[in-house]
């Protein structure tokens, strides 16, 4: 088998695989400069006709895929492309490079990394005057590039073969390549003037796997029950199991579920009832989950409302929501009256002054629905003013089992607490935790700043579970953790 001689009819041919061969590249990819190596076989010089060697250059060919055109247009581009390289084919590619100085390193090819080549039809025998000529199979051990695409004639029609390096790419890679190959060839044979990003490219399989298979994630889950409701049921289980775990302070489910009724009952009182909106300007600390389980104890949705985020910010909060009603504690309660001017109820007060185990420790009955709202958070305001998101207990619900489950939480977990309470993040964190049974590790900011700070307490408090963004997770020292055993990263 012998590269492909220029011709008219020959770059018609290997011009249209190769065309496919670089729009497959440039749907993997996104780039649209793609360049692809070829060999060519030198016979334009009649001198060379009666020689028996290894007369062969490589060819590099550059095109630009932008704008998405058409594959007619990019089979165009390529052709003249080709053509220009075709007049100067006599040029050594070993020339070329050391002309072009390319940064040279012994683990890449200089100037391209991919390679196709079409080839003559093979003859199984060559008969010249005293000699019989036959092809010799060979097998290459090793990859010359990256990834080489080779196709050659046959009666039964085209055939073709990936040699790829192992290092980079996998055998069930390559094998989905060809399928795609074969998804394109397709299409473009059927709508060769349809843009090149918008030809198919998955295979059946892939479409009926991507779209009905591994989207069938229905999961059923207590549409009846709010998360206080899963909340209280972990504390008929096991009432002495911790909750929380806060610096030296730790909370047992019973403790934090007393804690937060006798807040409830109060809130009560004050009206708060389905769909009244409760605002939540508390540190982090075992307070802040105390007064959120109060106000969906009460029948309230909680509004949280970082202390640290500028009081601007905080106030429009208040404003947008149309909170009537704000839960503060003494670290916090300066900032609390500079938000807002409805009433303030300091935490640290209501307990000093509601102590007596006369007190009403039991669950509160509402008439709150899973329709109702559970919170009501609002984004980073990135593109403007922060736009409030209503969530109802339902999705809550729904969120917290299927966390439970994805994340592989049991009752003896740990899971930290990282992120701001005005995040979205930090729900899951939450009620993953206070809806299985596991413990709740809170902590100060400077307690979770990435690095040492916060390994050590991942270590000190067995964390076996934490949500992180990349940033802070690569500032944290390299330690063994062996408590640890979910890592999220978004």
């Amino acid at each position: 088998m012998q590269p492909v001689t220029p011709s008219a009819n020959s770059i018609g041919k290997q011009g249209s695989l190769h065309t496919l061969t670089k729009i497959l590249l440039y749907r993997y990819t996104g780039k649209t400069d793609i360049v692809i190596g070829s060999k060519i076989a030198k016979s334009n010089r009649a001198e060379l006709e009666g020689l028996i060697g290894f007369f062969v250059n490589t060819l590099v060919l550059r095109t630009d895929l932008s704008q998405n055109p058409t594959f007619e247009e990019v089979l165009q581009r390529l052709r003249q492309v080709t053509w220009d390289a075709y007049e100067h084919q006599d040029l050594p590619f070993e020339k070329l490079v050391e002309e072009l100085h390319p940064e040279r390193d012994l683990s890449y090819n200089p100037l391209f990394q991919i390679k196709f080549r079409l080839e003559n039809p093979p003859t199984e025998k060559i008969e010249i005057p005293g000699l019989t000529l036959s092809s010799l199979g060979q097998v290459n051990p090793t990859a010359k590039l990256d990834l080489s695409l080779d196709m050659y004639e046959t009666p039964d029609g085209l055939v073709g073969g990936f040699e790829y390096n192992k290092d980079l790419f996998a055998e069930t890679t390559i094998k989905r390549m060809v399928g795609h190959f074969c998804t394109l060839l397709e299409a473009i044979a059927n709508q060769p003037r349809e843009r090149v990003g918008d030809l198919p490219l998955l295979t059946p399989s892939e479409q009926q796997q991507i779209l009905v298979e591994w989207n069938q994630t229905q999961k059923e889950f207590s549409q009846e029950k709010c998360f206080h409701q899963l909340f209280e049921a972990q504390v008929e289980k096991n009432s002495n199991a911790l909750a929380i775990i806060y610096n030296n302070e730790q909370i047992t489910y019973q403790e934090l579920n007393q804690r937060s009724n006798q807040l409830a009952h109060y809130l009560q009182t004050l009206g708060v009832a389905p769909e009244v909106r409760v605002g939540i300007c508390i540190q982090r600390s075992p307070a802040m989950i105390v007064a959120m389980l109060a106000i969906h104890k009460a029948g309230g949705a909680y509004v949280p409302l970082d202390p640290a985020y500028p009081q601007e910010r905080l106030a429009f909060m208040v404003e947008d929501a149309q909170i009537s009603l704000l839960l503060t504690h003494n670290q916090t309660s300066d900032v609390a009256k500079q938000i807002t001017k409805s009433q303030i109820i300091n935490l640290d007060i209501f307990y000093q002054e509601n102590n007596s185990t006369s007190q009403n420790y039991q669950n509160p009955q509402s008439q709150i629905t899973t329709d109702n709202l559970a919170y009501l958070i609002y984004t980073s305001g990135s593109t403007g003013k922060p736009k409030g998101v209503l969530i109802p207990h339902r999705g809550l619900t729904n969120l917290t089992e299927d966390k439970i489950r994805v994340c592989d939480v049991h009752p003896d977990s740990c899971i930290l607490q990282f992120f701001s309470f005005s995040f979205d993040a930090s729900i899951p964190e939450i009620i993953m935790s206070l809806g299985c049974g596991a413990k709740l590790c809170l902590a100060s900011l400077e307690d979770v700043i990435p690095g040492i700070p916060l390994l050590k307490l991942l270590r000190d408090k067995q964390v076996t579970h934490i949500t992180i963004t990349p940033s802070a997770l690569s500032a944290l020292p390299i330690e063994e953790l062996p408590a640890l055993k979910i890592v999220l990263v978004g």
